[in-house]
């Protein structure tokens, strides 16, 4: 890997990385004693838990949900919380029946390392031996996949879940068929990527393998023998369980539950479908924690089970994954862990296994903030200091740190991130994921999420004692983001600054770098990724990045005292960024926004005569790491409505309906979704006709802000603001042709979504150049390729084509 690759690469994960709450256990460790007392006996720390699971309920919104505590191969607690049912008001017990998601792929790595016990399958043995109609597109790949690839995330398919999330009868062969047809999205063995896919193969080569199928092995090796009698695997006996409780969502908005019906996963079963109670998951718990032995009986090897416990692959920072286990280690401890979410329900499942420490939550509640709570809690309490207060002192003037403060990191562009006070304690509403209390300040200042040791918050201030901003720290970088109506102090020498700003150049990338001002502060405005802010210069001239101290870069001068290049170093790799223009020479190089609106009229891009008045696109579209394809079809007119559906077949059908007030998907996997602002703005920019007109009279701003490589060339980044949200038209240097579109949308329950669209195959329609190819980039799930065989000019549209149709169940 080249030098400049290498820095790329790390300068992206920390890009990426955004405020995504990990899932490190918290506790405090208790200090050493000066002398000999006794601490809290097992019924206070368990007393302790119940009361902090329970307040972490109610604060959290989950309607119910259940806990349970093995230490030392004994259950020590098991309690219901809440009710199971909020109409009819059941409430939650140990034996209240729960989904438990992606805890299930542990069963299936462990049932396949009964069978590897018994001779009967191999971890190194090819798939294909025992499943003959699984086959891949990579080559190489199809050659050299085994048993162990499929359960530790490493073979490189993109997250699949349209193939059967939501999905009426389908089956799982259908599902390995299908995934025959997909293109790998990171090349076999070089990355994790989450894959319940891979799973649903592994469980069907374990049936397979015993002359059975997958429910009935997890039925007979380990339910059976482990007591759990009252566990099931499909989505008929969970229907038919009395105890089963009703999943539901809490809408914040509303403030109200919504009831989501169950999910039937039988088709993807060994990847999710366990339906169980706390009183039986604490047996599969106290079956881990005996390293495969329970009631003095050995169902599993000790060799093989660490194998499950062993990495295989690595996931992010300091995190691993075994087989169907996620590996860490936090506060000196070994954790082996597991979380489960689908409609409805969360669950968590955690072994201190050095410690004799296990335990299971179940709530009915889908993406619970209790999955990370409740862990937190449980060790806490086992193993931490209970007598001690994280909360804030009562005497802490609270309200000067609360207000907005704007996100400019990751998935975040100008992103309000509000900070309040709830219950007496400072908290940081992070958008998309939930609202996070923090911890007292430590000696440093930093003020830790209560959820998780991994990721704290700084408030800093200015000479005059104001808060002015915020910095997040996590895995191991730091993110500032500026209070509304504040700036930064200034730090150096703003005259003398202007001495480094301009344009350099990385010959090896053929890369032009602008260094510029931002926030009273010299900054690297790193092309496709983000402005990097620079520390003031030490002793010997080394400026280094805000976001992380593992970079740092010095301004070489000549012998006349002027600055000529950049020296920059990380890991022990230096490179030299000579510079190729000075100060507001960076500014002339771009051209104005006049000037590349007219470049674009010269290319054809522009309907210059304002005729087009709507555009009619009939095409076919597909998923490509998902290996599905079918018709699509979109209507665009000028005042901002769109319509579209695509139909990737066996019911996978998508539609949007889109005006600038209102909108709504309808999609076989979530069903109706309202549009909000964020969602209606993507669903125009992301279309032929937002770029076609006048781009100042189209959108609310409009400002060239670059000039970066991009897929191979050199393109000008024009950035616009529609009702306040940001999207950037790339391009080409030469040609002058939109090469592609980048915003961030809402993904479902309010996720930030960034989205990259590749625009191509230029044909003139009414003598207007539109793409006849689009190439959307999701993260995680691939690319989803249009490829419009006609488009046509004002062809007759009823208006009722853009109103959304009344909503399912109304």
């Amino acid at each position: 890997m080249s030098t400049y690759r290498k820095l790329q690469v790390a300068v992206v994960a920390i890009a990426a990385c955004g405020v995504v709450v990990s899932a490190h256990p918290v506790w405090t460790q208790p200090e050493v004693a000066t002398e000999t007392k006794a601490g809290p006996s097992l019924a206070d720390r368990l007393s302790w838990i119940e009361s902090e699971f329970e307040q972490a309920r109610i604060e959290q919104h989950a309607p119910g949900a259940a806990l349970a505590i093995v230490k030392d191969g004994e259950v020590v607690f098991t309690q219901g919380f809440g009710v199971a049912d909020i109409e009819s008001g059941q409430k939650v017990t140990p034996d209240t029946r729960f989904a438990v998601g992606s805890t299930t792929k542990a069963f299936t790595a462990t049932v396949i390392g009964m069978l590897v016990d018994d001779g009967v399958m191999s971890y190194d043995a090819h798939v294909r031996e025992y499943v003959p109609a699984f086959h891949m597109m990579d080559a190489d790949a199809d050659e050299q996949i085994v048993v162990r690839d499929l359960l530790c995330h490493r073979v490189g398919y993109a997250v699949m879940n349209a193939t059967w999330y939501g999905v009426p009868n389908v089956t799982s062969e259908e599902i390995i068929e299908i995934m025959g047809q997909a293109e790998l999205l990171y090349p076999f063995r070089e990355r994790w990527n989450y894959s319940n896919e891979s799973f649903l193969v592994a469980g069907v080569a374990a049936g397979n393998a015993a002359g059975s199928d997958w429910d009935s092995l997890i039925a007979e090796r380990i339910f059976a023998p482990l007591g759990m009698n009252d566990s099931n695997t499909t989505y008929a006996a969970a229907q038919a369980d009395p105890l089963m409780a009703k999943g539901y969502l809490w809408d914040a908005e509303a403030e109200e539950w919504e009831h989501q019906p169950m999910r039937k996963l039988d088709a993807i079963g060994p990847a999710g479908s366990i339906n169980s109670s706390v009183r039986d998951m604490a047996r599969w718990v106290q079956f881990q924690l005996g390293r495969g032995e329970i009631d003095g009986t050995r169902l599993l090897s000790e060799e093989t089970l660490a194998e499950t416990w062993t990495k295989h692959s690595e996931m992010s920072g300091d995190i691993g994954y075994g087989l169907g286990w996620m590996l860490r280690e936090s506060e000196g401890r070994r954790v082996i862990e597991h979380a489960g979410g689908i409609d409805g329900f969360t669950a968590e499942v955690a072994l201190l296994p050095d410690d004799g420490i296990g335990m299971v939550m179940l709530t009915n509640q889908f993406a619970s903030p209790l999955q990370n709570l409740s862990r937190s809690i449980v060790f806490q309490g086992m193993l931490g200091d209970i007598t001690k207060s994280d909360i804030p002192v009562a005497d802490e003037d609270l309200s000067r740190y609360t207000g907005s403060y704007i996100a400019n990191f990751g998935p975040f562009k100008n992103t309000e991130i509000p900070v309040l006070v709830q219950d007496g304690a400072l908290a940081v509403d992070v958008p998309g994921q939930m609202v996070f209390a923090l911890k007292a300040p430590d000696d440093e200042g930093k003020r830790y999420f209560t959820i998780t040791d991994t990721i704290a918050i700084r408030f800093n201030e200015n000479d005059m004692g104001e808060v002015y901003s915020m910095t997040f720290f996590q895995s191991g970088a730091t993110f500032e983001c500026f209070r509304e109506g504040f700036e930064a102090p200034v730090e150096i020498d703003l005259a003398e600054a202007q001495d480094y700003l301009g344009v350099y150049h990385l010959e090896e990338a053929d890369l032009n770098v602008p260094v510029i001002l931002q926030n009273n502060r010299v900054a690297i405005d790193m092309p496709g990724q983000m402005v990097y802010e620079l520390y003031p210069p030490d002793d010997e001239g080394w400026m280094v990045f805000r976001v992380t101290d593992t970079i740092r870069v010095r301004f070489d001068r000549d012998e006349t005292g002027k600055v000529v290049s950049i020296t920059q170093q990380q890991d022990g790799n230096e490179m030299v960024l000579m510079r190729v223009a000075e100060g507001d020479e960076a500014a002339d190089r771009l051209p104005n926004v006049e000037q590349l609106l007219a470049w674009a009229r010269q290319a054809g891009v522009i309907d210059t005569a304002g005729a087009i008045e709507s555009l009619t696109l009939e095409g076919t579209v597909r998923a490509v790491h998902m290996g599905l394809r079918g018709p699509t079809r979109a209507v665009y007119a000028k005042d901002r409505r769109v319509y579209s559906r695509l139909d990737l077949g066996g019911g996978r059908v998508t539609e949007t309906w889109a005006t600038p007030e209102q909108g709504l998907t309808r999609s076989f996997a979530l069903g109706d979704t309202d549009l909000t602002s964020r969602m209606l703005a993507a669903a125009w920019v992301l279309g032929p006709l937002a770029w076609a007109g006048d781009w100042q009279e189209a959108f609310d701003s409009v400002a060239v802000v670059g000039r970066q490589p991009f897929d191979g060339r050199e393109v000008f980044a024009l950035r616009v603001t529609l009702d306040k949200n940001e999207a950037t038209l790339l391009l080409d240097t030469e040609t002058h042709l939109p090469v592609a579109v980048e915003t961030i949308t809402e993904a479902a329950y309010g996720q930030m979504l960034p989205l990259t669209v590749k625009l191509s195959d230029w044909r003139e329609v009414s003598g207007v150049k539109f793409a006849h190819r689009a190439e959307i980039e999701i993260p995680m799930a691939g690319s989803i390729v249009s490829e419009w065989s006609t488009i046509e000019a004002n062809l007759p549209v009823e208006d009722s084509r853009f109103v959304p149709p009344q909503k399912m169940g109304e």
